[in-house]
């Protein structure tokens, strides 16, 4: 390693830093000052000490290095995120990094790149997923010993990138959760798939977990569900969306809808649906072997891609068309029954904690982050409790008061107080459960 003034090579003003890096290829560079030289030369020799020759030609490509990583993360990602991945890749970051090497794509040059991004006009929550996946493969390469750091490490932090919005979250309220339910069960052609949207409004399945539900699954002696896989557009996925099976509660609403269904495949009706098909995939021949799906009881017990894709499908045109004839607003979507149960346990005062384990959600932030403007704020009523419990007499004794009455209210307008203590929707699904259930 050497510095040398460049108007010795006749390159002009400044010094060259001629030296080997850590994989033994001479670089040679050039610095305005003696210091900037010599900063970098140091930088090298800490580098250096962890020399290595790897697997990849360090010169390799952006384009190149990410076909490689593509072909490695098939292995581990669903098909609709390998989907994703290639897409984000190959529409945004190929056409403009390309032909750079991969070594020579600077942090600077990728936040420069994403702030472009959020002017143009993507949301910042797009962005954040055009993060995620850059972000993956640079990982790879520094695990491959291309690159001693990730580029974009905390590059989200510093932009405040999010791939959610909490105000783009589109959840029914109480009112307009039972509309949406009358509605379905009482249209003769939607009524097939009301035990599915009850069972995600009511217990907070994806749509494909809810799909996905076998007799197996329910436990109506501990009233628990046990939510363990999901009907993809790839078929049936041995696990949801997390990896991970959970229980969740199962209230009485729920129940009494389940227990109504058929436990056979049996005679499969030919009503009319949204398409002019039977539905949930049903066929008119009768049989009396189990069902394999509770809530899709016409599809097949290993379905390909494409009846997987009908069958959510057909589904989703029952949840569009039942908010036109309940006179809804259109943008709610299948997933908005999830966070309906969400936003609704958190208004009545149920822990986040819960909520997040219903739902399946790896960090309690996760679920604050995306329903916290669900959550009760104003709370006198806890501090007056505080003051009782600490000796302020005059406080005491009113609070002891108030509190004996709200018990009082809540025992009387929950006829008795039969309903189990962790129920989802304890008020609502009262309320609800003559109505809605079989």
């Amino acid at each position: 390693m050497t510095i040398i003034k460049a108007s010795k090579r006749g390159r002009g003003e400044g010094y060259i830093a001629d030296y080997y890096d850590r994989w033994g290829i001479r670089r040679v560079r050039k610095f305005r000052t003696k210091d900037l030289a010599e900063a970098h030369l140091a930088t090298e020799t800490v580098e250096g000490r962890q020399r290595s020759r790897p697997l990849v030609d360090p010169n390799i490509s952006f384009e190149s290095y990410a076909r490689r990583f593509l072909d490695a993360a098939a292995v581990a990602l669903k098909p609709q995120s390998m989907r994703s991945y290639r897409s984000i890749l190959e529409v945004h970051f190929v056409p403009a990094l390309g032909k750079q090497k991969l070594l020579e794509i600077t942090r600077p040059v990728l936040k420069a790149f994403l702030v472009e991004k959020i002017k143009s006009g993507l949301k910042p929550a797009t962005v954040a997923h055009l993060l995620a996946v850059v972000r993956a493969l640079f990982s790879s390469a520094v695990e491959e010993q291309i690159l001693l750091a990730n580029p974009v490490a905390a590059l989200g932090r510093v932009l405040k990138l999010r791939t959610y919005d909490p105000e783009e979250i589109k959840a029914l309220d109480a009112d307009q959760l039972q509309t949406f339910l009358a509605t379905v069960r009482t249209e003769k052609s939607l009524a097939p798939y009301h035990p599915a949207f009850v069972v995600m409004a009511y217990s907070g399945l994806r749509m494909g977990e809810a799909l996905a539900l076998q007799w197996a699954d329910l436990d109506f002696e501990r009233r628990a569900i046990h939510v363990r896989r999901q009907i993809t557009e790839q078929g049936v996925s041995a696990s949801t969306k997390s990896g991970k099976a959970r229980i969740v509660d199962m209230a009485l609403v729920v129940r009494d809808v389940l227990l109504g269904l058929p436990r056979t495949a049996g005679p499969s009706p030919k009503v009319v649906s949204i398409n002019g098909d039977s539905p949930l995939g049903g066929t008119p021949e009768a049989s009396s072997t189990p069902a394999p799906w509770l809530l899709c009881p016409g599809l097949a017990e290993a379905p390909s891609p494409r009846e997987a894709q009908a069958a959510r499908e057909r589904a989703s045109r029952a949840f569009g068309r039942a908010l036109r004839l309940a006179g809804l607003p259109r943008h709610f979507s299948p997933h908005s029954l999830r966070h309906s149960f969400a936003s609704l346990l958190l208004q009545q005062g149920e822990s986040p904690a819960y909520v997040q384990a219903q739902l399946g959600h790896s960090s309690i932030k996760l679920t604050c982050d995306l329903y916290g403007k669900w959550l009760p704020m104003g709370n006198p009523a806890a501090l007056d409790r505080l003051a009782a419990r600490t000796g302020s007499k005059p406080v005491a004794a009113e609070a002891k008061a108030l509190m004996h009455n709200e018990r009082q209210e809540i025992f009387y307008s929950e006829g008795g107080s039969d309903l189990h203590p962790q129920d989802p929707l304890k008020q609502t699904a009262a309320k609800d459960s003559d109505s809605e259930g079989n």
